[in-house]
């Protein structure tokens, strides 16, 4: 089951904006130098250009930092920067088109992989064709060689850093040992509009006797009693269900625009399904479970306490059933 089934959560690390404006800064940085360079060496239309292309660069980042959004588009920010390096090789010659090598790496940190890769792409066709222009026919090869594998090295290093923080990402929102979800993933949910809003009915489940379990056969056994529980409860969820293990014996199902029907045929299923197939020794596991009505995520601590409340009823009632959904509340605190 996807992390979050409704929304995708960004990976930040070399699609931030924080990493972009440093990129950014840096670049405009290095290309005022190049300006006066040029100025001082008395090449005034290359020193025009670089100019124009650092004035594009900092208006980027002076709206940036006002929230204000890109007034000038990623995309035309590295035609203008590829168009520069390309007057820089036909100006300067082949050493020029070293230029290209840094535009790529920022490229690659500052911007998604995709996009990132077509530059590259463009770029080193660009670039080899203005060197066979320039009559550096045999250097042209080279230099196309040399980029093509750079790009390779630097797509595969970010490949393996993305695919290495989404894993990192993902375990810190699931249960080690259980593998549903945790706390975390309530307080993520919370925070995002899209879901903090939305409607969800809730199945809460206690592990009946789990305490027992424990001192009778030791905290391996009833590890191993959790697992197979967790198993059971995420295979029965429905589909774009949330899974947690919100406590020791405890279990957490958040249900998407659930009618109550839709709550009792879950909670009803898992009670049969576990007491059918999870056993410690010869005794079945068996569950205690309240629902709630579906309501706004973000009323999930008032919807949780009615949770809670029925299935403190299921429990002074027998356990291994369901808390009455229609019972006074107050009747269960007693």
């Amino acid at each position: 089951m996807a992390l979050f089934p409704h929304f995708e959560p960004q990976i930040p690390l070399f699609r931030s904006w924080d990493v972009a404006d440093f990129v950014g800064k840096a670049s405009s940085v290095l290309l005022l130098i190049l300006t006066l360079k040029n100025l001082v060496l008395g090449e005034f239309l290359l020193a025009g250009l670089v100019f124009v292309v650092f004035s594009m660069f900092v208006v980027d980042i002076w709206s940036y930092r006002r929230g204000a959004g890109l007034p000038i588009p990623v995309n035309a920010l590295l035609l203008a920067l590829l168009g520069l390096i390309c007057v820089s090789v036909l100006s300067d010659g082949p050493n020029g088109a070293l230029w290209t090598f840094p535009a790529v790496l920022g490229a690659f940190i500052a911007i998604p992989l995709e996009q990132a890769t077509r530059f590259s792409v463009v770029a080193g066709l660009v670039v080899t064709a203005v060197l066979e222009i320039s009559g550096a026919t045999l250097l042209g090869l080279w230099f196309a060689m040399a980029l093509g594998f750079s790009v390779l090295l630097m797509r595969f290093s970010v490949e393996q850093a993305v695919t290495l923080q989404r894993e990192l990402l993902e375990s810190s929102y699931r249960d080690s040992m259980t593998g549903c979800h945790n706390r975390r993933v309530l307080e993520n949910m919370l925070s995002m509009p899209e879901l903090s809003q939305r409607l969800y009915g809730l199945v809460l489940i206690d592990v009946d006797h789990f305490k027992d379990i424990n001192d009778k056969f030791g905290h391996t056994v009833g590890d191993l009693v959790l697992i197979q529980v967790a198993h059971k409860i995420r295979a029965e969820a429905p589909e774009g269900a949330y899974v947690l293990r919100t406590g020791g014996d405890e279990f957490l199902v958040l249900v998407p625009d659930a009618t109550d029907d839709t709550l009792q045929d879950v909670a009803q299923g898992l009670l049969t399904r576990v007491a059918e197939t999870v056993r410690c020794g010869e005794d079945p596991i068996t569950l205690s479970i309240g629902t709630n009505p579906s309501r706004p995520l973000s009323e999930l601590d008032e919807a949780l306490v009615a949770a809670d409340r029925r299935l403190l009823f299921a429990k002074k009632q027998g356990r291994n059933r369901i808390g009455d959904g229609q019972l006074d509340l107050a009747d269960a605190s007693k």
